[in-house]
């Protein structure tokens, strides 16, 4: 029995779930993709876990528990929102032998309900660049086993929590951790707006060119061409629905002639595989999908931009774009306020 009695206060942020909480391969695969996604971005992982229900997950930073052996304990025995958890999963990175060498890696793992403690393991090598970027080696290794000594060693851990137990869990309403904070602009426009994706998407990239290199992106950049007007979108904060839902709710304000969103990324360079950091910007315009690509390469404390890469990523099928689809979510869009925004598409 542990020997030592303590109170826990923590905040368990709600998120829109990635994947289909009733599809287990798709759950692993949007996790495993979004797991990718962060990697990229921030050169590494913050070790989490996952309690998943119908069309939601609740995250908590696996630090905010103290010891592993308290964090095992809290993650065997988390059941939140009224319900238990349909699935409860660990993200993290480890060191692990691998061949002949120790490597870094990025793991996931799921503790599956049932008796013998069954459980679904992934895990990934990956290294960083000298600009922070998260390069991934090789393929995701998965595994299936039962118990906590069939684990390899660095994971053991995650789920073992014979030297710690909860004896009393009382939970409230997760929330996040910070609320979004939405703003919006409208300009008038004149002049006809390209038929081509790429070409609206690269309007998009020139009208905020300085603005990005100088200041950063907020979380997402939402842009919409109407008849006479576009509005701009700034997203800050924790936003609580999915970004394609948002999205969608913003388009469907009104008529809408074309719609981009821009966020940062990380792209691999056609000329010789490096990995540099991006602006994206993706369109959609009649029917069709492109995407304009800003490469910035880091030096000395500054930031240059190469030239922009374009692809027309393909036809938008039904049901799946941002214009005249409807969000799955209720999105609540009610403006506090305006703020000017200066610019234009062309003169007539």
């Amino acid at each position: 029995m542990p020997d030592k009695t303590f109170h826990l206060e923590i905040q368990l942020q709600r998120e829109p779930l990635v994947g289909d909480a009733a599809d287990l391969a798709a759950l692993r695969q949007g996790l495993l993709h979004h797991l990718e996604e962060v990697v990229s971005m921030k050169g590494g992982v913050d070790a989490d876990m996952i309690f998943v229900y119908p069309g939601f997950g609740e995250v908590v930073l696996a630090r905010a528990l103290g010891d592993e052996p308290t964090a095992a304990a809290f993650f065997r025995a988390y059941q939140g929102s009224g319900q238990v958890p349909l699935h409860r999963i660990r993200r993290g990175e480890a060191r692990l032998k691998v061949g002949d060498r120790s490597r870094r890696v990025v793991a996931i793992l799921q503790l599956l309900p049932g008796d013998g403690d069954p459980w679904w393991l992934a895990w990934r090598p990956f290294g960083v660049s000298k600009d922070g970027v998260g390069i991934l080696y090789d393929g995701w290794v998965e595994r299936e086993g039962a118990g906590v000594d069939a684990l390899e060693d660095p994971f053991q851990a995650w789920i073992r929590a014979e030297k710690a137990e909860i004896t009393s869990l009382q939970t409230g309403d997760p929330g996040p951790d910070a609320p979004e904070d939405i703003r919006m602009a409208v300009t008038q426009v004149r002049g006809d707006l390209p038929d081509h994706p790429c070409a609206v998407a690269d309007i998009i990239g020139r009208m905020i060119h300085e603005e990005v290199l100088t200041r950063g992106l907020p979380k997402l950049l939402v842009f919409v061409f109407r008849p006479g007007t576009l509005e701009r979108w700034e997203v800050g904060g924790h936003l609580r629905v999915p970004v394609e839902d948002f999205v969608r709710a913003v388009a469907g304000q009104g008529p809408a002639d074309a719609v981009a969103i821009v966020h940062s990324g990380v792209m691999e360079m056609p000329d010789g595989g490096e990995h540099l950091r991006c602006i994206v910007v993706v369109a959609e315009r009649n029917g069709k999908i492109g995407e304009r690509r800003l490469p910035l390469r880091f030096e000395d404390g500054k930031v240059t931009a190469l030239p922009p890469l374009y692809r027309e990523r393909r036809e938008v099928a039904p049901g799946t774009g941002w214009i005249g689809v409807a969000s799955s979510t209720e999105v609540n869009l009610s403006p506090a306020g305006f703020e000017g925004l200066v610019g234009g598409v062309g003169e007539a």
